[in-house]
């Protein structure tokens, strides 16, 4: 028996009318996760984050999760925080250096608690509660726009 369900497609899925609200960013694990080791892959982050400002005009926060194998942290960019980004110019110029302030910030939302080293391991019941703060500030800013 063969059961013709209706094919619906959505011309303009609702994620991409506003713009993202999360970028994840996941690099291989290193033998000992350490927070520095995430400053490291900030600023690749920041460049996402300015790529996707750039993209979507009503955007104001991006959340990003960072992880380092098993090891994760949250931060958002605030758009009105975030310096342009360098131009090609800037950076083919090897004396130029960016020092615009563009670390992430944590985010408002005192739910969020990475404790003492600044991440979570996923194996961790910490991990869990994280992870359902970051969801609740997803809904949150997604009710915003």
């Amino acid at each position: 028996m063969t059961v013709n369900m209706p094919c619906r497609t959505v011309d303009i899925p609702l994620r991409y009318l506003v713009g993202p609200l999360l970028l994840v960013e996941i690099k291989r694990a290193d033998q000992s996760c350490q927070f520095f080791d995430f400053t490291e892959v900030f600023e690749q982050t920041t460049q996402q984050a300015r790529h996707a400002f750039a993209s979507f005009p009503k955007v104001n926060i991006i959340g990003v999760i960072t992880a380092l194998g098993d090891c994760w942290t949250y931060r958002e960019y605030d758009r009105r925080n975030l310096s342009p980004s360098p131009t090609r110019s800037e950076y083919s110029d090897p004396s130029f250096v960016d020092s615009s302030p563009n670390v992430p910030i944590w985010p408002n939302n005192p739910g969020i608690d990475f404790g003492n080293s600044g991440f979570v391991r996923l194996q961790e019941p910490s991990s869990n509660r994280a992870l359902h703060a970051v969801q609740e500030r997803m809904k949150g800013l997604s009710a915003s726009l």
